[in-house]
Parts: structure tokens; C-alpha cells; sequence
């Protein structure tokens, strides 16, 4: 007996734990396809996408805003109010304009159209496009202008109008690579929750087009077609139906033969549009052909790829959009190393072309063509791809950005200290670490160095005689002091700033009343931009020396002139000695800038253990000098960890700082600039009406407090930029 349940216990857990085991597997694998479902568009959107876009929770981010206490205090501003009461009687008036669009709105069919369209803005809009359309982006970089070899090739055309060049070039590159005009296969979907009203709507759509396309001169009409599984709406439009002009149009640059090509080409695309329902979405399809509707959701997904994977810790959090973009596509919307080898050619072509350049210049021209061309690409970048995702948070919104293109000049390796010199809570600020290249002033120089050379051997010749011994007296003045400042630069100069961090901040921490002479007094202070300009130092000695010696050849320039033409300038001046205080952190060197301005209003020169810096208060450049850690969101990462940019707005002390200037511009328009230093208190009911509905719009703005960005590198070489957004409603 005993013996029989030991057997049966034995037989049932192996039973069971070979039930276990075979079934483990699947269970797995279906607990992964869960995880995987992520219930949106990446759910489907095929590997080959190479843009991609998608925002979600739509109604919901809409519904923060419309219950907030903001958006309830901007409908009571005064003249909002009025604004909205009186559109509200037009739309509801039963014999105004809007009386048919209401009796329309009775019918059942049109409230459907009109709930499905509020739920195609409710949840998600997604889009994607694939390979293709990146030639199509290529071409509108060539209409743009941002592409080097048109934008030359128009201004320096035959043409008598650049336009007409630039026209031309565009239709020229379209017939050298027709792959410029490909028709893009994209797609663009709503996400909707009832798709039988859906197909109701569509099935009244297709009967609307059809009518409204036999009006039209084009023979074609809407399909019903059954594509996978689904039923489309489909309409195909061809090159053909363009009514073409058998001449090349007058009064352009294009020849009959180019213009031919383009008509050919032109002619032998199609265009096909698909419009369904689609696995709770509907769809609208743009492509030469919708058979990539077939297999959508199916075989490799845009979700697999690894620029994806690493948004995977984000997608499990409240997203509200995602973006990618290949390299391929980022590709198509810069300048990179190989659109310069396009256009040296044409370069060179125009210098041994164009008859304003002597003949003597032009074999320089082109051996330095080759080598400036050669040094400039060697800063364009190599386009890597990029994938971002933005979160819903309790205060606001967090994004992560990905980027796969290298960025060379930058340095994430260590921590970023001039951060805790932005002056402590700046309204703007952006500071960086770049990387040491003591071969970049080389290479200026170097280009410097040959544009005066070119300037004495070519220019001075197309000078007549009294410029040209003009300018020759400049250059016998200029060159020694160019040579100096040279030297300076490169003996202390640029040792010193060898730290290669840097900032720019903006701040309003100082407040007058009449900040110049000639300006009425204002009763209410007005904060006043302040700008510094911060640099991290390495060696500090080295600045001193450099900026001493800057200061003497500007004042060796002066004599110079002075003893070349005694009227250009004063006998008696010199160039201003500063005024030199100490602080706890450094020393200050300040010049004035006239008794009209407020003499908070300065050029300030600073200069501490590790940091220097220009600014244009003694408030500011006291602040930048000391240390103190700039107040940035807790999400980001902190002075002490590696990142090579950390970037911030405090919108709401900008707005701060704004206001009071708002105020005395109405102010003075109203009082007409008389009695701004009397209390607004006292002011005329229309100016105080005024103030009191811009002061609440301001308010209202405020409830975008800040955001901050930084920048780091991760192992794989990857630049990550983290951006925290905070937003805060108004008090009830």
C-alpha cells in the first residue's frame, strides 16, 4: 500500500513536472508576446520604416489642461470672456451661419462622423514612412536651399534671376537622379475604438469622392479593394494626368531636353492612396502601390531594432510620444563630407570659368579649394540615427533623446564643474566641456593667413592707386599687430582655456527705475538682462599674461593710427584702464560705459581659481565667480556625474522679468510718457484694465515653470540627451 502511493505520488509529479516542463516554453512565450504588446503603433510598423512618429494619450493631455485652474482663469480674463460669449451666440443663434452646419449635426449619420473623429484625436496619431522617402527629403533640402552645390550653382548662373537658376538646378538634379522624385511609402493612422462606424463613414466617403470626382477633369474614381484583410478606399493617380506643355515653359532656365526628361519622368509615377480600417486604426496610406498593407504587423517590426531597445525602460512608463529617425534620413537633411566632393567640382569649374578672376589666381585657387574643402569636412558630421521618447509625469513631461552621430568635439567623460558657475539659478543657461583641439585656431589661422595673401598678391591690383595706397598703409599697420595677437594666442591664450568648458547665462537680477538718461522714470522697478560669458581655466597666470598683452597691442594699434593719421584719433586718449576690485572669489576688472546708463550697466572682465569671465553687471560676474550648484531638476544627473551639456530655461523668472516692461510699454502708450512715475494705482481705468488682464495672461504662462536639459555619453558611444519639463497649475 505503501509501496503503490509512493508510485502514485512519483507518477503524478512526474506527470506533472513533465507537464511543467513542456509547457514552461509556451507559457514563457506568451507571457513575452504580452510584454511585447506595447498597445500602440509599435505594435505594427514594419523594420523597414525609416522615419516614425507616434503621440498618444491625446484626450488626456488635452483634458489636464482644459480642467486646470490655468485654463479656467484664462476664459474669466475680461476680454477672453467677452470674446468667447460672443463667438458662442454666433455658433449657437439658430438663424446665424452656423444654423445648417447644426441641423446637419441631428442627423445620426453625422454625429458618428463626428464621434469617430473625436476619437481619432483622442488616443494615438501614429506615422511612418519608409526607405524612400529619404530621397524625397534630399529633394526638399534642394528646393530649401540647404544643400551647397544648388544654392551655388543659382547664384552663380547664367541666369539674369536666381530664382530661374535655382529652379533650373532643382529640375537639373531631379533628371540626374530621378530617385529624388520617389513616391514615398508612408502611413498615417488614428487609433479608433469603434471601427464598424468607421466603415459606415467610409462607405459614405466613397460615394462623396466618387460624385465629387466625376465633376473633375481627371478620369479616375475611388475603389472598394480588399487588401490582408481589410477593406480600402482606394484612388490611383498617375503622371500621366498632369496637362504638360510640349515646349519647356518660357521665360525659365530649363532647356527642351532637360525638360523632356523631367516631363518622362514625371509621367511614369503613380500615386496610390488607400483610406481603411485596420486593426483599430484607421489608415491612410501614401505610396506608389498599397501592397505593403498586406503584411503589416507582420515578419520584422521597426520595434526589434536596436536603436528601439533602448527606449524599452521608458515604454513601461506613461509615454506620450515616441520618434525615430535612421541614419539615412538624418543624413538626407545635413551637410555631410560627401556633398563637399559634389561640389568641389563645380567650384573648381566656376574658377576656371569665371572672368572676374585673373588667370594668374586661378591654379592657387584651386589647389586651395581642395585643401579648405579637405579641413572643412573634418568638421561635418557622420549621421548616426536617433530615437526619442517623451513620458507624462506628475509635474510636467520628461523626454530621452538617443543619437547614434558621433559628436567628436564634445567631451562627456568627466564632470561638468562649470555648472556650479552659472550664477546659482539663471533664467537661461547653457554650459558645455568640448573637447582640447589646439588644431583648430591652427587651421584658422591658417585660412586667415591665405586670405591676406591672396588680399596682397590679387586684391590690392583691383584697387585704384588712392585706395590701394590706402590700404597698404592698413596692412603695414595690421600685419605686425595680427602677429602679435598670434603669438599671444597661442603662447598663453590657449593654454589657458585648455580646460575647454565653457557657459553662456542669462539673468535679470537687477532692477532700476530709469535705466538710461533719456528714458522716463518708471514707478515700478525693471529688471534688466544681464549676459556673462563663462570660461573654464586651466592656468590662470597664462590669462593674466595673455590679457595684458591683448591690452598693450590695442593700445600699440591705437598709436599706430594715431601716428599714421594724427586727426583719426585724439591725442590724448587712451584705451581705458579698468577698475579693479577684489571679491572673496577673484578679481573684478570693470569698465565703465557712460554716465547716460545706469551704472549697474558695465563691461566686467573676471577671473577666479578656475573660471574667468565676461559680463555686463558686477552682480552677475560676482555670482558666476562663485561657486554654487545650479538649481536643476533631481532627475537629472548632478554636478558630480560625467555629461558634456547641461542646458535650462526658468521660464517663469523670464516671465517675471518681462512683465514689469510689458506694464510700462502699456503705460506708456496710454499715459503717452507722462506720469510713469506715478502709482499704477492711480493710473486711468483703461490702463489699469489693461495691466490687470495682461498681469493674469502672465500669470497663466508661468504655469510653464522650467526645463532642463543635459547630455551624456553612455558605454556604446551613444549621446543621450535627458530634458525634464515642469509644469504648475495656479492656486484656486
Amino acid at each position: 500500500m505503501c509501496n503503490n502511493g509512493l508510485r502514485w505520488r512519483f507518477g503524478l509529479g512526474t506527470i506533472l513536472a513533465s507537464w511543467a516542463i513542456i509547457t514552461f516554453p509556451l507559457s514563457a512565450t506568451a507571457a513575452e508576446e504580452g510584454d511585447d504588446e506595447y498597445g500602440h503603433a509599435l505594435d505594427w510598423v514594419p523594420a523597414d520604416a525609416s522615419l516614425f512618429s507616434t503621440s498618444l494619450q491625446l484626450k488626456r493631455q488635452i483634458d489636464i489642461v482644459a480642467d486646470s485652474n490655468a485654463w479656467q482663469a484664462f476664459r474669466e480674463i475680461p476680454s477672453v470672456a467677452m470674446v468667447w460669449q460672443m463667438a458662442e451666440m454666433q455658433v449657437m443663434n439658430p438663424d446665424g451661419p452656423a444654423a445648417m452646419f447644426w441641423q446637419l449635426m441631428e442627423l445620426p449619420e453625422n454625429q458618428q462622423l463626428a464621434a469617430m473623429l473625436g476619437e481619432m484625436f483622442s488616443n494615438e496619431i501614429a506615422f511612418y514612412a519608409a526607405a524612400d522617402v529619404e530621397k524625397l527629403i534630399e529633394l526638399g533640402a534642394i528646393i530649401q536651399g540647404s544643400k551647397i552645390a544648388p544654392l551655388i550653382q543659382a547664384a552663380f548662373g547664367e541666369a539674369d534671376d536666381p530664382n530661374q537658376a535655382r529652379l533650373a538646378m532643382i529640375v537639373e538634379s531631379i533628371v540626374e537622379d530621378p530617385s529624388l522624385l520617389a513616391v514615398p511609402q508612408a502611413v498615417l493612422a488614428f487609433s479608433i475604438e469603434d471601427e464598424e462606424a468607421a466603415a459606415t463613414q467610409l462607405k459614405r466617403l466613397e460615394v462623396l469622392a466618387n460624385m465629387a470626382l466625376k465633376q473633375s477633369p481627371l478620369d479616375v474614381q475611388v475603389e472598394r479593394e480588399e487588401i490582408g484583410e481589410s477593406e480600402f478606399l482606394v484612388l490611383t493617380l498617375d503622371g500621366t494626368m498632369i496637362p504638360w506643355e510640349v515646349e519647356a515653359p518660357a521665360g525659365t532656365n530649363i532647356d527642351q531636353e532637360t525638360y523632356d526628361s523631367l516631363r518622362e519622368i514625371v509621367s511614369e509615377k503613380e500615386l496610390t492612396i488607400a483610406l481603411g480600417v485596420w486593426n483599430g486604426y484607421i489608415l491612410l496610406s501614401i505610396g506608389e502601390d498599397a501592397e505593403h498593407l498586406e503584411t503589416l504587423g507582420e515578419g520584422d517590426l521597426l520595434a526589434d531594432k536596436k536603436e528601439l531597445e533602448y527606449l524599452e525602460e521608458h515604454l513601461e512608463e506613461d509615454v506620450v510620444g515616441i520618434q525615430y529617425a535612421s541614419a539615412e534620413v538624418v543624413r538626407s537633411q545635413v551637410i555631410v563630407a560627401e556633398d563637399v566632393d559634389d561640389i568641389v567640382p563645380d567650384l573648381e569649374e566656376l574658377i576656371n570659368t569665371w572672368d572676374q578672376i585673373p588667370d594668374s589666381m586661378r591654379e592657387s585657387l584651386v589647389e586651395d579649394l581642395h585643401s579648405f574643402a579637405d579641413d572643412v569636412k573634418g568638421y561635418l558630421p557622420v549621421p548616426g540615427a536617433m530615437t526619442s521618447c517623451t513620458l507624462l509625469t506628475d509635474t510636467g513631461y520628461e523626454s530621452f533623446t538617443y543619437n547614434w552621430t558621433p559628436q567628436p568635439r564634445l567631451d562627456a567623460s568627466q564632470a561638468l564643474e562649470i555648472a556650479n558657475h552659472l550664477g546659482g539659478s539663471p533664467i537661461i543657461a547653457i554650459a558645455a566641456r568640448g573637447t582640447h583641439n589646439p588644431e583648430d585656431y591652427e587651421l584658422l589661422a591658417k585660412w586667415v593667413g591665405k586670405g591676406i595673401k591672396y588680399f596682397q598678391e590679387f586684391g590690392l591690383e583691383e584697387l585704384d592707386d588712392d585706395d590701394r595706397e590706402l590700404a597698404k598703409k592698413a596692412m603695414d599697420i595690421a600685419l605686425p599687430i595680427l602677429e602679435r595677437i598670434d603669438a599671444t594666442t597661442r603662447e598663453f591664450l590657449i593654454p589657458a582655456f585648455e580646460d575647454s568648458q565653457s557657459a553662456l547665462v542669462i539673468d535679470a537680477d537687477v532692477t532700476s527705475k530709469q535705466w538710461h538718461s533719456d528714458m522716463p522714470e518708471s514707478f515700478t522697478p525693471l529688471p534688466m538682462a544681464e549676459v556673462a560669458l563663462v570660461m573654464g581655466v586651466s592656468d590662470v597666470e597664462s590669462l593674466a599674461k595673455a590679457m595684458a598683452e591683448y591690452h598693450q597691442i590695442a593700445q600699440d594699434l591705437v598709436e599706430a593710427i594715431r601716428k599714421e593719421n594724427p586727426e583719426a584719433i585724439p591725442a590724448d586718449y587712451e584705451i581705458p584702464a579698468p577698475e579693479v576690485n577684489e571679491t572673496d572669489d577673484g578679481t573684478l576688472y570693470t569698465w565703465s560705459l557712460g554716465d547716460d546708463l545706469d551704472e549697474q550697466i558695465v563691461l566686467v572682465g573676471a577671473v577666479g581659481e578656475h573660471v574667468a569671465a565676461f559680463a555686463t553687471s558686477t552682480n552677475l560676474a560676482e555670482r558666476v565667480l562663485a561657486e554654487e550648484p545650479v538649481a536643476e531638476p533631481e532627475a537629472l544627473s548632478g554636478a558630480e556625474e560625467p555629461r558634456a551639456v547641461l542646458a535650462g530655461i526658468d521660464f517663469a523668472a523670464l516671465i517675471d522679468a518681462i512683465g514689469p516692461w510689458i506694464e510700462y510699454g502699456i503705460r506708456t502708450s496710454v499715459l503717452e510718457g507722462e506720469g510713469l512715475d506715478n502709482d499704477p494705482a492711480d493710473d486711468p481705468s483703461q490702463a489699469q484694465d489693461i495691466c490687470s488682464q495682461v498681469k493674469t495672461g502672465l500669470e497663466i504662462l508661468k504655469c510653464f515653470r522650467s526645463a532642463w536639459s543635459e547630455v551624456t555619453e553612455d558605454e556604446d558611444g551613444v549621446w543621450v540627451t535627458h530634458t525634464v519639463s515642469e509644469f504648475t497649475d495656479l492656486e484656486q
